[in-house]
């Protein structure tokens, strides 16, 4: 076999792996607002700032009381309904005081001081 011929073929099976991958990955969580064929997600984000309460409207009549995604400003998020709610309530990895409690913003709002002034202050919120 020639060279070019071997090539092309890895190239096309690497293709193949590669979209397999790809499409293997994906949610079985529907997407409320997916991007059209040539409309890229950053334009859904662009348009949930305007047209944010009309596609949340949307999605709560098209989905009811299953979770969905659900492309915002922020970037994707998943929406569940309040039935889950008493599921999720317990949940040690979803607790709202042990996160935020990690993440000690009062550690990087003291950083930036000190990058500022040069020296440390303590704060205690």
């Amino acid at each position: 076999m020639s060279m070019p011929i071997i090539t092309t073929v890895s190239l096309a099976v690497v293709a193949l792996i590669s979209l397999a991958i790809i499409t293997s990955n994906k949610s079985k969580i529907p997407l409320a607002n997916p991007p059209d064929r040539f409309q890229t997600a950053f334009s859904r984000q662009v348009e949930f700032i305007t047209h944010g309460l009309d596609v949340v409207k949307n999605a709560r009549k098209r989905y009811g009381k299953q979770p969905y995604r659900l492309i915002t400003n922020i970037g994707e998020m998943l929406v569940l309904p309040p039935s889950y709610a008493q599921m999720i309530r317990n949940e040690k990895s979803l607790h709202f005081g042990t996160t935020f409690a990690q993440v000690r913003h009062t550690d990087l709002f003291c950083e930036q001081c000190h990058a500022y002034s040069g020296r440390r202050i303590s704060m205690a919120i």
